[in-house]
């Protein structure tokens, strides 16, 4: 990436940085929120109806679902903050750009 006023190595952070926000695809997002809700269902489980041993099949149909569902929330979550620091990155560059000598702010 080559842009005027910006050193070779700041364009090249910059440009990993808008890269890895651009291909977040949320999935490390999405495995925390899951790994935090197992954890949760399991203790709710275990606290409610007592070790395994109690658990029949419709609380670990339950289980499952939570888990599709937080994996889901969790996923987007992770797209959408990915999308938010995209623009502010953008948004930065712009005010650089805008800043440099010889350049008159557009309305």
């Amino acid at each position: 990436m080559h842009l005027v006023g910006i050193t070779p190595d700041e364009a090249a952070l910059l440009g990993t940085r808008l890269n890895l926000h651009a291909a977040n695809c949320g999935c490390e997002a999405g495995s925390v929120v899951s790994s935090l809700v197992v954890v949760g269902y399991a203790g709710y489980l275990g606290l409610a109806r007592g070790w395994p041993t109690n658990w029949g099949v419709r609380d670990l149909l339950v289980g499952v679902a939570v888990l599709l569902a937080a994996a889901l929330v969790g996923k987007a979550l992770g797209i959408l903050l990915a999308r938010v620091h995209l623009v502010h990155e953008l948004e930065r560059l712009l005010e650089r750009l805008e800043a440099l000598p010889g350049r008159r702010a557009e309305a």
